[in-house]
C-alpha cells in the first residue's frame, strides 16, 4: 500500500517507492520485485558530506528551522501537535527516564535468574530497580 493509505487517496509516496525499486533493483543489478520471481533486497547508498556543500556550517540551522516549522504547523483535528521523526521515540525515552520502564514481573524474573547465574549479587540487582505500586 502506497503510503497514504485509502483514505488519504493511496498515492502518496507511490513516486518515491517507484524511484527506491529503480534506484536500489535496477541499478544495482538485482533487478525489480515481481511476483514470479524471488524477493531481492538491492540497496543504493548515498553519501553526502554537508560540509563539502554547505562550508558555511549554514545546514544545522537551516535544518532546525525547518523541523520547528513542521513541528508549528496546525494538526488536523483530534491530534494534539505535529510531531516529526524521532520525536514519539524522544517523548517515550524521557518518560521512561522520568517514570521507569514497564516490564512484566515474569520478564523481570527470567532477566534476575540470568544474573545470578551471572553471579550479581542481588543487592546489585535490586539496586536496578524502581518498583512502583
Amino acid at each position: 500500500m502506497a503510503f497514504g493509505g485509502l483514505l488519504a487517496g493511496g498515492h502518496k509516496g507511490s513516486g518515491l517507492a517507484a524511484m527506491c525499486e529503480l534506484l536500489g533493483g535496477v541499478l544495482t543489478g538485482t533487478g525489480i520485485a515481481t511476483d514470479d520471481g524471488p524477493v531481492r533486497n538491492g540497496m543504493l547508498s548515498v553519501f553526502i558530506d554537508p560540509a563539502k556543500l554547505d562550508p558555511e556550517g549554514r545546514f544545522d540551522a537551516e535544518v532546525a528551522r525547518f523541523v520547528e516549522g513542521l513541528r508549528g504547523s496546525r494538526p488536523v483535528h483530534g491530534v494534539e501537535r505535529v510531531m516529526v521523526a524521532g520525536d514519539p521515540e524522544r517523548r517515550a525515552r524521557d518518560a521512561r527516564r522520568r517514570e521507569g520502564f514497564p516490564m512484566p514481573d515474569t520478564a523481570w524474573t527470567e532477566i534476575a535468574a540470568l544474573a545470578r547465574r551471572a553471579g550479581i549479587a542481588d543487592t546489585d540487582i535490586d539496586a536496578t530497580v524502581r518498583r512502583t505500586a
